[in-house]
């Protein structure tokens, strides 16, 4: 299989999956209740440019808690459903499989979160409850909010969940890694913050930037919120690029540990520690691994 058919299949089989759909309907709830019945503390509209983008921001926080599944089964499931013998020895290469694959789930997300939009438009526009906070609509304010906030976060998470699963060959690990991300996103800003008096690089070290965004709201004042769209400048820009660099090393530091070998089975701890020999693992071949990129 190549990298193309790797995409397509991956895609295809995320969305027959019902966690996948559970997932967007929650995310749509969520956004819809969440614009629905909330009002400003000032006079700023319900739809301002500044609110899309603190929904988006706690929005993908949702998705961290509920989703980790679906990276974590990408990675996993050749070797949990006992297919590796086959996928493993197939034409595909490694760059086929790794990049397929995690493409793959970076779209099924993206494509999960446009939830947080839609629910949004839906709670506004469709008999709001409170017609005199609803602004003009601003197209805009969604593109950027999915664009500088929600694809950012996702490609961190993603790459996070993924890497430690496929590296591991265990699902239940993506959850570890979206632990580490959401344990990161609320105590490295109070670290910085509290006792290095660094606020400013707490607030670029989060992982989701919501704290540059709490700050925007609480220092615009009532036209900038209305009006002001989000831009990659200034520490969210640095923020931005700080996570996708640390992402992307993860998946690189990934993507070369990575291997065509499935762990072998059943045996103690120093036998396992003798047969990380790469000739040792491409002749045991039935059920305990192989490595087709190993020369014999």
């Amino acid at each position: 299989m190549k990298f193309r058919e790797i995409f397509r299949f991956e895609i295809a089989y995320q969305f027959r999956t019902m966690i996948v759909w559970i997932v967007f309907f929650i995310i749509l709830v969520f956004s819809f209740f969440m614009m629905r019945f909330s009002s400003p503390m000032d006079e700023s509209y319900l739809n301002a440019p500044i609110h899309i983008a603190f929904l988006s921001s706690i929005g993908t926080l949702v998705w961290l808690v509920i989703a980790s599944s679906i990276a974590g089964d990408a990675g996993t499931r050749d070797v949990q459903c006992r297919m590796f013998p086959m996928v493993y020895t197939s034409q595909s290469t490694k760059l086929d499989y790794f990049g397929g694959k995690f493409l793959a789930v970076f779209v099924v997300n993206s494509l999960l979160l446009l939830a947080i939009p839609f629910g949004a438009l839906i709670a506004f526009y469709i008999e709001p409850h409170s017609p005199e906070l609803i602004g003009p609509l601003q197209l805009s304010s969604y593109m950027n909010a999915y664009l500088l906030i929600v694809l950012p976060n996702l490609f961190v998470a993603s790459g996070f969940q993924f890497s430690i699963s496929i590296l591991s060959k265990k699902a239940i690990t993506s959850y570890f890694g979206s632990a580490m991300l959401l344990i990161a996103s609320i105590f490295i800003p109070a670290v910085f913050s509290q006792f290095f008096d660094l606020w400013d690089l707490g607030k670029i070290f989060q992982p989701f930037g919501f704290s540059l965004i709490s700050e925007m709201d609480d220092l615009w004042d009532l036209n900038q919120k209305n009006t002001y769209q989000i831009k990659f400048e200034g520490l969210l820009l640095w923020n931005r690029l700080l996570g996708l660099g640390l992402a992307i090393c993860l998946l690189v530091f990934a993507y070369y540990r990575f291997r065509f070998v499935y762990p072998v089975e059943n045996t103690s701890f120093w036998l396992n520690k003798v047969i990380k020999d790469k000739y040792l693992k491409s002749v045991i071949f039935l059920g305990k691994g192989f490595d087709k990129n190993d020369e014999v």
